[in-house]
């Protein structure tokens, strides 16, 4: 009896300890013809359930191409990883179970056969839209309706993180502004936004890296700033602007 409680216990701790873990992926994008490293592709792990798809793990890919994801362990969910990126076939692979908690996959993309200067998506809502320096994130797909202001969405978008002071980050580098329709209302002192502005509001989120004030100037040089420009439902935008004119005020 005492070597079957032992037993029960011990693959017990067995569970406790892989919900605790994650599994690293990593690996490689790079054109299936020319060999060549892609920058900035789309990489994204979704985690599905016989109710809903999730959003696990999201990454952009680095100057070579390369890529990884921590994704937590789930044993009740499927996983599959997809790639895209302008100009190429989007790329789905399903995972079957792991072996090891290390994975290496390397992926080769393969051109599209009509070049496009855009993207359109029918049938569904993409979540994640990324197109040169900028990102679109479409806060619907993120959230579940009980986020109290923005700062609550952002804490659940891949690649977006929150420190203690408020201060945003996506993909490591840190926010300096966060505009409202493309106005820098508060400057600096985005906390003003993020803590107290609905997300019911929000029809998209827009993370724009190398961003110049010049719009002139943004193609031709690199600023290395990284701003967020979130944009409000037409329904609205009324309401929205209305009320921050009206807490123009005095100073305090």
């Amino acid at each position: 009896m005492r070597k079957i409680l032992y037993t029960v216990l011990y693959f017990l701790f067995l569970i406790f300890k892989l919900n605790g873990q994650a599994i690293n992926v990593t690996g490689k994008i790079s054109n299936k013809s020319s060999k060549t490293s892609q920058e900035s592709a789309s990489v994204i792990v979704l985690g599905r359930s016989k109710i809903d798809t999730t959003i696990l793990a999201f990454e952009l890919t680095d100057s070579n191409g390369k890529y990884k994801l921590d994704i937590p362990i789930d044993s009740t969910l499927k996983l599959s990883i997809q790639v895209s990126l302008l100009g190429y076939i989007t790329y789905s692979y399903d995972f079957e179970g792991f072996a090891t908690k290390n994975i290496i996959h390397d992926i080769e993309l393969i051109e599209s056969a009509i070049s496009l200067e855009s993207v359109v998506v029918t049938g569904k809502k993409w979540p994640i839209i990324i197109k040169t320096d900028t990102t679109t994130y479409i806060p619907s797909a993120f959230s579940n309706g009980t986020e109290r202001n923005v700062e609550e969405l952002l804490k659940k978008i891949p690649g977006i993180t929150i420190a203690e002071n408020g201060k945003v980050s996506v993909n490591g580098k840190q926010v300096e502004k966060i505009f409202l329709d493309g106005e820098d209302i508060f400057s600096d002192k985005y906390q003003l936004i993020t803590k107290n502005l609905n997300p019911k509001l929000l029809s998209k989120i827009e993370a724009i890296d190398n961003y110049s004030n010049n719009p002139l100037l943004r193609n031709l040089q690199k600023s290395n700033k990284m701003v967020l420009n979130l944009s409000i439902l037409e329904s609205e935008k009324a309401t929205v602007f209305g009320d921050i004119n009206l807490s123009g005020g005095t100073p305090n």
